[in-house]
């Protein structure tokens, strides 16, 4: 049985690991037509076309381009009026023809520009970006408009509305500036998002600290020790003021390699111990420090508007908080009945804890090969 557990975690793909991917994009609308500039990673498009690992020359690039315009033109959509439909022009706005220099790499981001004809009234922008992969993924988008300009970011897989079209003789107004209650909601929505579904590594370590505890109070200790602790290193990285930080800045590798090497530290001290020791939670709080640490990455890759640094970090722990509640409550519910029971440890925590060990071995060995 053990080793039926461990070949499956052996098994699991290593998209399993805590991806998150950010497309960048501009959306002009003006003279009833709409224009949507949209820049990815060669390593983000690979992934959503379902190539196998990352373009490394231009001309490797060049030969998936057809595959690359048919997933965008596929998964892009804007409705205005009627039902949506799917980009009239599409262009690449990298010039890939051009000659290379000897090891030229590839450009850090891909540019492609799609446009909508006949488009009135207050249109809609319908995204399915990475709607077939396990990923978080996000479209930060700038629109521009006749009366101004005004800037939203959504998950990918959404539809977004967009401002009703104005006079376009009329002048640029400036840009809105968002309500802070709607920024905190917003920051608190991606911040659930990157617990449930996203945050498999997150996920499995609350569930491999919760396994032992068979104790509602124990419980409540750990998942304090680790909120408090993440929430410390969210706070001081984005501010800048964590020892070593330019350093841990340059090795995110490390950071999400400690980060499945703590998954298979608590699930190892579930199997040698019977019940949690009195320090437990000194462990679970040094590494929630580093979990934080990799909250504070993800964060950081979203960026902020102006002046809305403390409503980001606040909505967004806050939103850690509530994916991390549900997990727990999750939890609870599956097990609380049986925690009294004789054979909750033999059936339940020591199965489970192999299973957790294993998935946490994989997923550090994986990190660590991919530092290359």
């Amino acid at each position: 049985m053990l080793r039926l557990l461990i070949l499956c975690a052996l098994l699991l793909p290593s998209a399993a690991a805590h991806v998150t991917v950010i497309c960048d994009g501009d959306l002009t609308l003006l003279d009833g037509t709409a224009a949507l500039t949209l820049r990815i990673t060669p390593r983000d498009l690979a992934l959503a076309i379902g190539h196998d690992g990352a373009w490394r020359t231009h001309g490797e690039l060049r030969a998936a381009l057809p595959a690359v315009r048919a997933y965008l033109v596929a998964h892009l959509a804007l409705s205005s009026p009627g039902d949506p439909r799917p980009p009239e022009g599409f262009a690449w706005l990298d010039d890939l023809d051009a000659v290379q220099p000897v090891g030229a790499g590839l450009p850090d981001r891909l540019a492609f520009a799609l446009t909508w004809s006949g488009v009135s009234g207050s249109p809609r922008l319908h995204s399915r970006l990475f709607a077939d992969q396990a990923v978080m993924s996000l479209l930060q988008l700038r629109v521009h408009a006749p009366s101004g300009a005004s800037q939203d970011m959504v998950q990918s897989q959404a539809t977004l509305p967009l401002e009703p079209f104005s006079d376009p003789s009329g002048t640029h107004g400036p840009t809105p500036h968002e309500p802070m209650w709607r920024m905190l909601a917003r920051f608190a929505a991606i911040g659930v998002t990157h617990i449930v579904p996203f945050g498999f590594d997150h996920i499995l370590f609350v569930v491999g600290l919760a396994l032992a505890a068979r104790r509602l109070r124990t419980l409540l200790v750990h998942v304090t020790a680790f909120t408090v602790a993440h929430s410390l290193t969210l706070a001081g990285a984005l501010a800048g003021r964590l020892p070593g930080q330019q350093w841990l800045d340059g090795h995110p590798w490390l950071v999400e390699a400690l980060i499945a090497a703590s998954i298979v530290v608590v699930a190892v001290e579930n199997l040698a111990r019977d019940r949690p020791s009195r320090w437990r939670w000194l462990v679970i709080f040094a590494f929630g420090l580093v979990h934080g640490l990799g909250f504070a990455g993800a964060l950081r890759g979203l960026g902020w508007p102006d002046g809305g640094f403390a409503c980001a970090v606040i909505g967004f722990n806050l939103g850690v908080e509530i994916g991390q509640l549900l997990v727990v409550a999750a939890f609870v519910l599956c097990t609380a009945w049986f925690w009294g029971r004789d054979w909750y440890r033999a059936r339940v925590i020591v199965p489970a804890s192999v299973l957790v060990a294993a998935i946490g071995a994989s997923w550090t060995v994986q990190r660590l090969l991919s530092s290359g």
